[in-house]
């Protein structure tokens, strides 16, 4: 159902909360090793374009979707480590790229396993705090 999704199409996170109907996420860009550091395949010609512009005018300025920045970052070569740590990309989407890149994945299957993993995360959070709770209660 899932694979599906991705496939046919889904939403888009906007930076602010909000969200759009999309077709499908963009493509993820394959990690190489660069000096020893993994880091997203850049494209010379995004590269150059956004040396030309003012990022942060052009993020304060224009409501891009948490997919267009994620898919500008690895477009640059951001390093997997660097994109993990920027508020404007879309961590489900790194961990994919790892994915594909250790164990050559497919896309939809390492997005996937990106999702259910996001999943376990968020369901050990909610049970921690279900604990907390139940502490706070019994005072």
């Amino acid at each position: 159902m899932l694979g599906s999704a991705l496939k046919q199409g889904t939403w888009l996170k906007m930076t602010d909360g909000t969200s759009k109907t999309a077709a499908k996420p963009h493509p993820i860009q394959p990690l190489e090793k660069v000096d020893g550091v993994l880091r997203f395949k850049s494209n010379a010609i995004v590269e150059l374009l956004t040396s030309m512009c003012d990022m942060d005018k052009l993020a304060l300025e224009h409501d891009f979707s948490l997919d267009d920045w994620t898919q500008l970052a690895q477009l640059v070569g951001y390093s997997v480590s660097g994109a993990a740590g920027m508020n404007f990309v879309d961590k489900d989407t790194i961990r994919a790229a790892v994915e594909m890149h250790k164990r050559g994945a497919t896309e939809a299957d390492a997005r996937i396993f990106s999702l259910k993993e996001s999943l376990k995360e968020a369901r050990s959070v909610a049970k921690r705090a279900r604990e907390l709770l139940e502490e706070i209660g019994d005072d």
